[in-house]
């Protein structure tokens, strides 16, 4: 019996291996045909290869950067560089200083892994427990109050539709983005604003901002 066993679990681990090596041989005659085939497609000019089609001809400047660079009231200059992020899109990204009262922090509070799972109404739950009362600063007659840091023009004009405003949008940008905390931003005390421009958007100088300019000029 104990021969018997062993004779049949020889023959089905010499089928499996064969069924392993025929599939192998079909997967890599495969992958051989598609690539062949992609050559050949390459070399006689095939039209669905992807072609680099280059920057957009009305991405944004690094002169309209600087207009950008020079409507943003700050206690030291922003300098703003002009960025290509695609084929389709460019971008100002100003470093601005930032005052005493703000402060770049990170987020503390963000996890990748985190997954919120609502308590059903039904289900059974304790009281929270009680805390302590939160202290209090004798020297908050005198301190200035701390703002949480944000971009120069972050208000979506077209959306709040308030009269004389100027955003993002304003200048023809599609969105702005103010990048991630790092320690670099801790210890200088800045932020670095992307202000996004479409590939059929235009850069314009509100004529808001002209005004200021032009009264600071002079």
């Amino acid at each position: 019996m104990l021969s018997v066993g062993m004779a049949r679990r020889g023959a089905f681990g010499s089928l499996l291996l064969a069924t392993l090596l025929q599939c192998q041989q079909f997967v890599t005659g495969v992958a051989l045909d598609a690539l062949r085939g992609g050559l050949l497609r390459s070399l006689e000019g095939d039209t669905r290869v992807a072609i680099d089609e280059g920057p957009p001809s009305n991405a944004v400047t690094r002169a309209e950067c600087n207009w950008l660079s020079k409507s943003i009231l700050a206690s030291e200059d922003a300098p703003c560089v002009s960025v290509l992020l695609a084929a389709n899109a460019s971008a100002c990204v100003c470093n601005i200083k930032l005052p005493r009262n703000m402060k770049p922090m990170p987020d503390t509070f963000s996890s990748p892994a985190h997954i919120w799972i609502d308590n059903d109404a039904g289900f059974t739950t304790f009281a929270p427990v009680a805390t302590l009362a939160p202290p209090v600063d004798p020297r908050a007659a005198v301190v200035v109050v701390e703002n949480a840091p944000r971009c120069p023009f972050s208000t979506n004009c077209t959306e709040t539709r308030t009269p004389g405003c100027v955003g993002f949008d304003t200048f023809g940008f599609r969105s702005v983005h103010m990048g991630a905390f790092t320690s670099n931003a801790g210890h200088f005390n800045t932020i670095s604003c992307r202000y996004t421009l479409d590939a059929d958007g235009k850069f314009q100088v509100p004529p808001k901002v002209q005004q200021m300019l032009v009264k600071m000029a002079n």
